[in-house]
């Protein structure tokens, strides 16, 4: 870009006004079309080509960003198809690319219209390699079963299950706090990190907030709800005494 000096100048001696000077163009809106997470596809594969050949920290983290980057335009499609009630769309969107991030959401499209035989199936064969995905898989299948079924009980084992998840640091602890909240009543509050030190006023008022709100999921990947503790009916469907956990980024609805 020209500098104002120089631009001065141009105008000065009768030429033209340098419209990357003095007009500059504003910032372009970000891309959140398919042609562009197609884009982002192939410099994935490509990126992750040139890493495996030459690993190096700057390799790696620009294959993260673009990771970022498609996770980014992924979510915003799917809550339009949602917006739209496109399942069909949706699903040949996520099963063009069957990374991690879009099988948790494959899952949840088929919880979301009632497919549980489905979305059984889709957890018995999705891939266990680090604990979070085990996780997952516990979560979802026991989730599964309580959609599946109107008088479904939490039985001991399953229980135990879903509190060991819940007081995880898992991303999975928030949707098996929620589970285990809509069907045996438990709490759980969110906790503040004790980050050492004098702790300011900011501080302070966080401290109060788990006595004041109820905060979920915790930790939270995209939506995090708040809500005022108040008395709920027992007549009172459990299915509504949470708000719906969107499947954006991977889970669905607890």
């Amino acid at each position: 870009m020209c500098t104002p000096q120089s631009a001065f100048t141009n105008i000065q001696t009768g030429g033209f006004i340098f419209d990357d000077c003095m007009f500059p163009e504003g910032p372009q809106a970000p891309c959140e079309t398919k042609p562009c997470l197609d884009t982002v596809r192939v410099k994935i594969i490509q990126k992750t080509n040139e890493y495996n050949a030459t690993p190096t920290v700057g390799l790696e983290a620009q294959l993260q960003q673009l990771v970022i980057e498609r996770e980014r335009i992924a979510s915003i499609l799917v809550r339009g198809y949602m917006a739209l009630n496109d399942w069909t769309a949706i699903e040949t969107l996520l099963n063009e690319d069957l990374n991690p991030h879009n099988r948790r959401r494959l899952v949840g499209a088929k919880l979301e219209q009632n497919q549980f035989a489905a979305a059984n199936a889709l957890l018995q064969s999705f891939p266990q390699n680090i604990i979070e995905d085990q996780y997952f898989v516990q979560v979802q299948s026991i989730n599964a079963s309580r959609l599946a079924d109107p008088a479904f009980l939490l039985d001991s084992t399953r229980e135990a299950i879903l509190l060991g998840i819940a007081m995880s640091k898992s991303p999975e602890a928030g949707y098996a706090q929620s589970i285990l909240g809509l069907l045996t009543g438990q709490m759980f509050m969110p906790t503040v990190p004790d980050l050492g030190g004098e702790r300011n006023s900011h501080h302070s008022m966080l401290a109060l907030i788990p006595e004041a709100l109820q905060l979920s999921p915790n930790p939270v990947s995209d939506i995090l709800q708040v809500r005022v503790p108040q008395p709920v009916s027992q007549h009172q469907d459990g299915r509504k005494t949470l708000e719906m956990i969107k499947f954006v980024h991977g889970h669905p609805n607890a």
